[in-house]
C-alpha cells in the first residue's frame, strides 16, 4: 500500500472514530493479500483506491451501528461481556467483506464469534488463508455451504452485496436468529431498498452510513 492510500485509509478510520494505529497494520496485510490473490481468484472488481474506499471503509462505516446492536442485545439479556460470546454470521462473505473487518474491530471490545458463510471454493480458499494471517483464528469460523445449511442460531445476521431483502429472503434469514436477534444488512440507496423490500420496508430501521471518501448513498437496514 503506497503512502497516499495509507493516508486515505488512516483519515477514513479517524473520521469513523476507529483506532487507526491499531487497525492499519492488519488492514495493510489484508490489502496486500487481496492484491496478490485477486487476479487469480476474481475476488473483487476494484482498483486499489476502490478497495480502500468502496470496501474497507464501506465495511467499517457500519461498525458503529453493529456495536450499538451488540450492546443492546447484551443489555437486554443481561449478558456478562466476559462470558458467552455473541454470534454473528456474514452471509455471502466473498473475500471477507464485511465479516473480516467486523471481526478485526468488534472482537477487541465484545466477546464475539464471527461466522463467514461462502459457498464458492475459491473464495473460501482465500478466507482460510487470510484469517490466520490477520490473527483471527480464535474469532472467525468459515463455512463453505449455502447459508440455509449452517448449524446453530445467531444474534446478528449481516450481509453486504448479497441478495434482495424480499419477504422470502427475510424469512430465511430470520430463521437463523435467536429470539431477540437482529438482521443488519449493508445496503445502498433508500429508494432501491424500499423497492426490493416491498411491505417489509415499513418494519425496518434505515440507518444512513457516511463512508469517508465516497459520495454514494449507503444505509444499514436493521430488522
Amino acid at each position: 500500500m503506497n503512502q497516499e492510500l495509507q493516508e486515505t485509509l488512516r483519515r477514513g478510520l479517524d473520521e469513523l472514530d476507529l483506532d487507526a494505529p491499531r487497525l492499519l497494520p492488519r488492514l495493510k496485510l489484508y490489502f496486500s493479500e487481496l492484491l496478490l490473490w485477486n487476479p487469480k481468484l476474481g475476488l473483487l472488481e476494484a482498483d486499489e483506491t476502490e478497495i480502500i474506499t468502496k470496501h474497507f471503509l464501506d465495511c467499517a462505516a457500519g461498525i458503529g451501528v453493529l456495536r450499538s446492536i451488540a450492546d443492546q442485545i447484551i443489555q437486554d439479556r443481561d449478558i456478562d461481556r466476559e462470558g458467552d460470546a455473541l454470534r454473528l454470521v456474514d452471509l455471502g462473505s466473498g473475500a471477507g467483506l464485511p465479516g473480516v473487518i467486523i471481526a478485526m474491530i468488534l472482537s477487541e471490545d465484545i466477546n464475539l464469534e464471527v461466522h463467514l458463510v461462502e459457498k464458492q471454493q475459491r473464495r473460501c480458499g482465500f478466507l482460510r488463508n487470510i484469517v490466520p494471517i490477520l490473527g483471527l483464528n480464535d474469532v472467525v469460523s468459515i463455512h463453505q455451504k449455502n447459508f440455509q445449511e449452517i448449524p446453530g442460531k445467531f444474534d446478528i445476521v449481516t450481509s453486504r452485496a448479497f441478495r434482495n431483502l424480499n419477504g422470502e429472503q427475510l424469512a430465511l434469514q430470520r430463521a437463523l436468529l435467536v429470539p431477540g436477534g437482529r438482521i443488519a444488512a449493508y445496503k445502498g440507496r433508500a429508494e432501491t431498498i424500499e423497492a426490493e423490500m416491498g411491505p417489509e420496508f415499513r418494519a425496518a430501521d434505515l440507518i444512513p452510513l457516511k463512508v469517508p471518501g465516497l459520495e454514494d448513498e449507503r444505509h444499514m437496514v436493521v430488522l
